[in-house]
């Protein structure tokens, strides 16, 4: 009998301890009253997933569609106008308007470092597609000599470009359609969740109303090893880096970042990361800053206020802006 009574004793003990254990995980990571859901899905040539609250489960779908809708209507229109002959006026969606407008001020204030033209260079070089080559000097001349912003022009109703230049906003683009995401799921009555569009972040609210999301930063040479765990609510953050697409060429890697100006491939960082208000701003500027000395980030992210995480070539981790402020503390 004194056995039995025992047993019966650890039994109670160990269905206690899963109680606690399970009230604790709906405390520190769900509520027992609004569990996180999760979509996981294929866009923009990348993985998307969304965290929303499981209230909101009815609205996702529609939100989803919206999201591949905006994204393929941006890249049909890139298409349509890189393939537009010079001098001849198009009408474009409004969501790449909206984009190029962003794009070309960046531009302007990178002082053309930044340049979504560069594509007419890079494709030579098999980017985006991945088809590597090394074009003929004459060919290369000629594509250099057809790209630049400058030679495309918005009147408020139509475009219009003065060469054979093509254009790839798709390092704005991705940004764009998550804040459209985000602003469409707002206006759905969503709060408290998390967009991802292939590190392309946006964290709006707090994690079932109480704690700010806890982002990894992950760092390009090492699978599961983070370079920075950052805390965010209501606010951006985007990685650019030369570990994606890139091909050797005697000795050297050639990114298909392009720099504005001379249009040449450079490889400054492993990965850049930055902090802002809205995810396209952080796309951008990853991008931009990819391509500049660090010096030159300091200056621009002191600039725009945009915390900014660096890791260089040989492995070193740079914060600047007052990244530490946004890190978690274990």
């Amino acid at each position: 009998m004194k056995k039995v009574y025992i047993a019966f004793i650890i039994i109670l003990l160990i269905i206690s301890a899963v109680y606690i254990i399970n009230n604790y995980n709906n405390t520190a990571d769900n509520s027992s009253f609004n569990i996180a859901n999760e979509k996981v899905f294929f866009s923009m040539n990348t993985i998307v997933k969304i965290i929303y609250e499981q209230q909101d489960n009815n609205k996702i779908n529609a939100i989803i569609e919206k999201m591949n809708n905006t994204a393929a209507q941006i890249k049909e229109d890139e298409k349509k106008l890189s393939s537009m002959q010079p001098y001849i006026p198009v009408r474009l969606s409004e969501d790449f308007i909206n984009v190029f407008k962003k794009a070309k001020t960046m531009s302007e204030l990178s002082n053309g470092i930044y340049d979504p033209t560069s594509i007419t260079v890079a494709e030579l070089y098999g980017f985006p597609d991945k088809t590597f080559n090394i074009p003929e000097k004459e060919i290369l001349e000629q594509a250099k000599n057809n790209a630049g912003i400058k030679y495309i022009h918005f009147d408020g109703r139509y475009i219009v470009k003065e060469k054979n230049t093509h254009i790839d906003l798709s390092a704005s683009s991705k940004g764009y359609i998550v804040d459209k995401t985000v602003q469409n799921m707002r206006n759905k009555g969503m709060k408290n969740f998390l967009v991802n569009a292939g590190g392309d972040i946006y964290a709006d609210g707090m994690k079932n109303g109480k704690y700010k999301y806890k982002i990894y930063i992950e760092k390009p040479d090492t699978k599961n090893d983070y370079l920075s765990i950052i805390s965010l609510s209501n606010k951006a953050v985007a990685t650019s880096g030369n570990y994606e697409k890139f091909f050797m060429h005697d000795n050297k890697r050639i990114t298909h970042f392009f720099k504005g100006v001379d249009f040449e491939s450079v490889n400054n960082y492993q990965s850049v990361s930055v902090i802002a208000e809205n995810t396209q701003t952080a796309d951008t500027l990853s991008t931009f800053y990819y391509m500049i000395s660090i010096d030159e980030i300091k200056d621009y992210c002191t600039k725009f206020k945009t915390p900014v995480l660096i890791y260089t070539l040989d492995n070193n981790t740079i914060k600047l802006c007052k990244w530490e402020e946004y890190e978690f503390l274990m």
